[in-house]
């Protein structure tokens, strides 16, 4: 059984980036970590079932009601997204965790293939948004090089205090998606993307919106990137434990 791994570097990652960017080409980016492959998988523990049933308003006799939205979510997202996030098994994280076993958190080919997936597999690392390429900010303008951003988190009141917009030298549409939203908030959110003008958006709504870039990309012609935490470690939120050391560059402390 062939599984998936990286076959884009983040330096090629960042130049295909700046191709669309320049050309103004869409294009469409979400990450899977092991969270959203046991999803698929349908091997969520009891545990994470009952935090994903007290995060996103279920009760855990309705977990499989959230679980098939969520199969949904992902399901569209494997098969439309033009680039895949997993995890490099030789990146710094999981040489920190002993490695990274590709059954956690990978998929096998034949699983993308199954959902009719037209579109070329190209496959990222699930890291690449916290990548000194990306994560980091300075490099992260060059990439922009001045062009209008649109931002949508939960974190918009810190970057808007911490003048992300002079970090990054452009103007930002930062677009607030409450912490509190549930799965079913969906529409509401997706109602918020719809008035989007700018041609390149950074997301960080977890399971919420990892199909929105590809319906950004494939449908209104943007380019929309899954940056996950990253926009944490910008605020200067240390929700992952390698923001203090291996992913220090994307942190920005207050």
């Amino acid at each position: 059984m062939s599984y998936l791994k990286p076959n884009i570097s983040n330096q090629k990652f960042s130049e295909i980036l700046k191709y669309h960017i320049s050309e103004n080409k869409p294009l469409s980016m979400s990450r899977f970590g092991d969270g959203e492959i046991m999803f698929i998988k349908r091997c969520l523990p009891l545990r994470l079932k009952s935090q994903f049933c007290s995060r996103w308003g279920y009760k855990l006799n309705d977990f499989k009601i959230g679980e098939n939205l969520v199969l949904e979510i992902l399901n569209r997202s494997l098969r439309d997204t033009d680039i895949l996030g997993f995890m490099n098994s030789k990146n710094d994280i999981c040489k920190s965790l002993n490695g990274c076993k590709k059954e956690i958190w990978s998929l096998p080919k034949e699983k993308i293939t199954s959902l009719g997936r037209s579109k070329e597999i190209m496959v990222c690392d699930h890291q690449v948004s916290r990548s000194k390429e990306l994560g980091n900010l300075n490099n992260l303008k060059n990439i922009i090089n001045g062009n209008k951003i649109c931002l949508v988190s939960p974190r918009t009141k810190t970057l808007k205090n911490i003048k992300l917009e002079n970090i990054l030298d452009c103007e930002i549409n930062f677009i607030n998606v409450p912490y509190e939203y549930k799965l079913t908030d969906r529409d509401k959110v997706l109602s918020y993307l719809e008035n989007i003008n700018e041609n390149i958006v950074i997301l960080s709504l977890g399971l919420l919106g990892k199909d929105f870039p590809s319906y950004l990309a494939n449908q209104k012609g943007k380019i929309a990137l899954d940056f996950g935490a990253t926009v944490d470690a910008w605020a200067g939120i240390k929700s992952r434990p390698w923001f203090d050391n291996l992913q220090n560059h994307c942190l920005i402390k207050k």
